[in-house]
């Protein structure tokens, strides 16, 4: 049986960045060696001593399993462990949302453990740090319970959540609180008190800070101050008020005072929360970028969802990085994900809220909640009782909160009933695309009030080369008389990774095309206390490109009342056939060298590690291991990292391939992704040192859509023994982005400027649609005669790329070549005084070829960092060199120019606007 998940890379808690660096990854080349199957028996060899989650065949008791038979089956395969592998520890044992238990045990012992009879599969136990938050120190100036309308929900309708237990798996709750039914004497409250009625403490103060080990404690109090502030929010009653406040409180302690925990501590919490009948369970944690719902937290979740828990998450702090930034377990098909919105009436998603969709295409987030300036309680022992936080974490106990209201009104609601009434009254963000914000801000009043429900409440589209979508809406109607209700079509704008950005979900350009919605009927009237169907066909928009993340609404109007929602979101073309490996215009995938502080196995996990492009005809030995540096721009169901012995051509001997590593269900990265080969091989005798010779790295990723296609990438052969003293990589830049980067829009009508004294480029180096047969990269920075022209940006001629046609002629510009690069656009222009929209050629950019040294530029301005901005031509520019944006041995530059925009109207034609901004012109390369 194939194994569900070797994934060995801790995975990042939410709003942190930390183990991937930021920079880029080159075309993969065609295979030269057959696709090989995911080995079975290796799942990466490493130092240390992990913990994995052992899986067995039984199913948990939640779904269906037999206690008794779970409990022999675990004392055999207990028994069974220890026989195989004496030097394996078992730790935490699980039945209810899961069958089996943790294993400390390091790669060879699991290596004998996962083919025993009665396993299922074995998957890593993460890190998972403390979610990263902002603070602030004054409240959001529009109170979030009158954004969601909870403040009505509260006053009007008299709810308050009594009755109803929320668990909330944190860092714990200050049980002395006095908002929280404490005393306001630090220490002086018993536990269970009338408010936090039940918890545990799983792991002790001490706990991720080089602790021998969880101490747990029946007690569970907080002193690192995020499970505090959530719970206020959920729950708390004085001089902060949480949504719900009345609620009963379950605090289920996984953190330490300071420090993280690990996923099978976390997945041990939820199992007592069910133990404790809990209906709602927040998880204001996850792993970002872990966007596939395999994992064990992410299947118990879902399992917790199956027994009628409503389980709650926030999707991750991570929206810089755009697309598919989001994180288990918000990424479980039943659990309710939920995005940041800035707490104002408008509905406006947070910059730095995670986007979906998740790994498999399903669409998430699935609402939004206030999440910015958020103001509540903190623990006592802190300079003040109360304080503000901005992050997902704080929009999630809302939406949990929200939901103990609907379960007070409605009692026995199911998780799916309780999506339904959120998603179909939430209120949308204008063009806002899907895959960001969801069904929109929730409104908590009239998901408590609305009677009539359309399910399902949203719609996940999947990948357009599966053909459209159809999906048959039921649409109830609670009500004594008969109601019409008339479909419609209100569209988003759409996604895709910007042709100038490398190719990565970091960088995405928006659009207007509109996904093609068709429905059965025009009206569809539903008789009183009855039921009636509509059935909606949803395909992507006509000339969407492979890759293009579409999305929009189903709006569904009453001819009485207030109209219902359902989101709905897919790709456009094949899944299967994204660039997973793309060059970030950073000259990657590349063989490297790389100095790393922090590994695990083959995997660097420094936040800022060291690395250049290895030089042609480079050699390693001991003390330069040989690094394959990368980008995965998408989800992959495996990737495999092999070495390979070279032939006398320099191409891998497939017979002589020795897996390193292999990664299932792995979510995209962030910025780049460095692996080693440590220079030992598998022998008889265990690992021993490689011969000197000639070696090859090979990296085989599998797409996400399941079809079993492979993109393969080869290094060139290189000498592996001993070598000269190793050179000092040079440290690239980081990959966090500044600021809130907001994705471009396409199309972005622009001027031709050409300034007459110094023109400018575009990006550093250009996607290359073309692959060869056998990847042979360069130095990141080639020399001049080296330097390789590629389509569209620095190849003269016209070219198609991208669905896109561009239109490219170069010219010598002093000891240079210049290229000016046009593409076949919509623009907008004025003509005689009106906004007039026509198809031509526009200006893309100027790309200066990397034909001159830095210093020959001299004083020119566009070699020049200088982004507090110079005149030249009389216009306004600015430059930037050596940036995230520019990579190293580059400089970009902007000017100032008035751009005109069209955007399609609701109600037929468009809006034109016209505002000043700085534009990118043109991108100056060294030598």
């Amino acid at each position: 049986m194939r194994r569900q998940i070797r994934r060995l890379i801790p995975p990042l808690a939410l709003g942190v960045v930390a183990l991937l660096v930021g920079t880029s990854v080159p075309a993969l080349g065609d295979p030269t060696v057959p696709p090989t199957p995911p080995e079975q028996g290796v799942s990466a060899r490493f130092p240390g001593t992990p913990k994995w989650f052992v899986e067995l065949t039984s199913e948990p008791t939640t779904t269906g399993g037999n206690r008794s038979t779970i409990q022999r089956q675990q004392r055999d395969v207990r028994e069974t462990i220890r026989r195989a592998s004496p030097g394996a520890a078992i730790g935490r044992t699980y039945q209810s949302l899961f069958n089996g238990f943790s294993v400390e045990a390091d790669a060879a012992e699991i290596s004998r453990i996962e083919d025993l009879t009665g396993i299922k599969a074995i998957y890593p136990v993460f890190p998972v740090s403390v979610p990263e938050t902002r603070q602030t120190t004054t409240p959001s100036a529009v109170p979030p319970l009158e954004v969601t309308g909870a403040s009505i929900a509260q006053g009007t309708l008299g709810l308050s959540g009594r009755g109803v237990k929320v668990g909330i798996i944190d860092t714990g709750i200050d049980l002395d609180h006095p908002d929280l039914g404490g005393d306001g004497t630090p220490g002086g409250t018993a536990f269970p008190s009338a408010r936090v009625a039940y918890g545990y403490d799983f792991v002790g103060d001490a706990y991720g800070v080089g602790s021998d080990g969880p101490v747990p404690d029946p007690r569970p109090d907080d002193c690192q101050g995020h499970g505090t502030h959530v719970a206020g929010i959920v729950g708390a009653n004085g001089q902060v008020t949480g949504v719900a406040p009345e609620a009963t409180l379950g605090a289920y302690r996984v953190f330490g005072c300071d420090g993280g925990t690990e996923t099978d501590v976390i997945l041990a919490a939820m199992e007592r929360a069910q133990a404790d009948g809990m209906d709602v369970v927040n998880l204001s944690l996850g792993a970002s970028f872990e966007a596939w719902a395999e994992y064990p937290t992410a299947q118990a979740a879902d399992r917790l969802a199956a027994s009628g828990v409503v389980v709650v998450a926030a999707v991750g702090n991570d929206g810089e990085y755009l697309g598919q930034s989001l994180g288990a377990p918000a990424t479980g098909h039943d659990v309710i994900a939920v995005a940041a919105f800035e707490s104002e009436t408008t509905p406006t998603p947070a910059g730095f809220s995670s986007w979906g969709l998740a790994a498999d295409l399903t669409l998430k987030p699935d609402v939004g909640a206030p999440g910015v300036g958020i103001w509540s309680t903190m623990p006592l022992e802190k300079t003040s009782r109360h304080g503000g936080m901005s992050g997902t974490s704080m929009a999630s106990p809302h939406v949990a909160g929200a939901v103990a209201l609907l379960l007070e009104a409605h009692p026995g609601l199911t998780p799916a009933e309780a999506l339904a009434r959120l998603q179909n009254t939430a209120r949308a963000a204008d063009r806002k695309p899907t895959a960001q914000q969801g069904a929109g801000l929730i409104r908590v009043d009239r998901a408590a009030t609305t009677a009539a429900l359309v399910t399902p409440s949203k719609i996940s589209a999947g990948e357009s080369a599966d053909g459209p979508r159809t999906t048959t809406l039921t649409i109830s109607n609670p009500s004594t008389t008969a109601v019409t209700w008339t479909p419609t079509h209100q569209p988003v704008d759409t996604s895709r990774p910007a042709p100038g950005g490398g190719l990565t979900q970091n960088t995405l350009t928006l659009g207007a095309e509109q996904a093609r919605v068709t429905f059965s009927r025009a009206s569809v009237t539903v008789p009183p206390g009855r039921t009636a169907e509509l059935t909606v066909t949803i395909d992507a928009p006509a000339a969407a490109v492979t890759g293009t993340v579409y999305g929009g609404f189903v709006v569904l109007t009453p001819d009485v009342g207030e109209p219902r929602r359902v989101p709905f979101a897919g790709m456009a073309g094949d899944y299967g056939s994204v660039e997973l490996l793309p060059s970030m215009n950073k000259g990657l995938t590349t063989l490297a060298n790389a100095s790393c502080s922090a590994s695990w196995g083959p995997i660097c996990f420094d936040e800022n590690p060291a690395w250049s492009a290895a030089d042609q005809g480079a050699g390693f030995g001991p003390s330069r291991l040989p690094s394959v540096a990368l980008h995965l721009a998408y989800p992959a169901r495996s990737l495999q990292f092999a070495v390979f012995r070279a032939d006398s051509k320099g191409l891998p001997v497939a017979s002589s391939r020795e897996g390193l590593l292999r990664w299932d269900r792995m979510g995209r990265s962030p910025g780049v992704l460095l692996l080693t080969w440590d220079g030992l091989q598998q022998t008889a005798d265990g690992l021993k040192p490689a011969p000197d010779g000639r070696y090859v790295l090979g990296l085989a990723v599998e797409a996400p859509d399941g079809d079993g296609r492979i993109q393969q990438w080869y290094s060139r052969a290189f000498s592996y023994g001993q070598v000269a003293s190793s050179p000092t990589p040079t440290p690239t830049t980081s990959p966090t982005p500044t600021g809130n980067p907001t994705p471009t829009r396409t199309p972005t009508p622009t001027a031709s400027p050409s300034p007459s004294s110094t023109p400018a480029p575009s990006s550093p180096s250009s996607p290359t649609p073309t692959r060869t047969a056998t990847a042979t990269p360069g130095p990141t920075k080639p020399p001049a005669k080296q330097f390789q022209r590629t389509a569209p940006y620095t190849l003269a001629g016209t070219h198609s790329y991208n669905g896109r046609q561009w239109f490219t002629q170069c010219e010598p510009y002093s000891a240079t070549e210049r290229c000016r690069t046009d593409i076949w656009a919509t623009v907008v222009v004025i003509e005689d005084g009106q906004f007039v929209r026509r198809n031509g050629w526009a200006f893309n950019n100027l790309t200066y070829l990397p034909l001159m040294t830095r210093s020959a530029w001299g004083a020119n301005p566009l070699a020049h960092h200088d982004m507090d901005g110079f005149t030249s031509g009389g216009r306004q520019w600015r430059t930037e060199c050596d940036t995230a944006q520019t990579g190293r041995g580059a400089c970009r530059s902007y000017t100032l120019t008035t751009v005109y925009s069209a955007t399609p109207s609701a109600s037929g034609g468009y809006r034109f606007g016209q505002a000043n901004a700085w534009v990118f012109n043109n991108i100056v390369m060294f030598s």
